[in-house]
């Protein structure tokens, strides 16, 4: 399934990811703070796990190197903007998300010592892929 998003514009990795480093509380990226900043006169949300974990452990796909290029500020039909991190492939965007090293299903948790920054095709081949633990 394909999520849809309207895209408001794109946003340089340059403007972001330091305003996304200076909004972790206490310098402490497990912080469960919410934290909005204004980038580029848009006023999002900065402080998800997701966005703290591009921004430490980079804009690279673990898995396959595919390199980010860019922000996005999107919605999906609700009112307030939130950034979507892609990288180009084929002349088509690529979405970019993070991945438990160790799965929260096999006891992994939601730090970011155990995230790392991943394209959407290489995490859901690895989820297709992943041994399912039921507790």
């Amino acid at each position: 399934m394909t999520q849809k998003y309207k895209r408001l514009r794109t946003v340089d990795l340059e403007q972001v990811l330091p305003v996304i480093i200076s909004s972790i509380p206490n310098g402490n990226p497990n912080s469960k703070d919410k934290v909005s900043a204004t980038i580029d006169d848009v006023l999002v949300k900065v402080s998800s796990l997701r966005l703290r974990t591009f921004a430490i452990h980079g804009t690279t796909c673990s898995s396959c190197g595919l390199q980010a290029s860019f922000f996005a500020f999107e919605n999906n039909g609700a009112h307030n903007w939130h950034l979507n991190l892609y990288g180009t492939k084929e002349d088509k965007d690529v979405l970019f998300t993070h991945d438990h090293t160790l799965a929260r299903s096999a006891g992994g948790t939601d730090r970011i010592e155990n995230t790392t920054t991943m394209c959407s095709p290489c995490n859901f081949t690895k989820s297709l892929t992943e041994p399912r633990h039921h507790n």
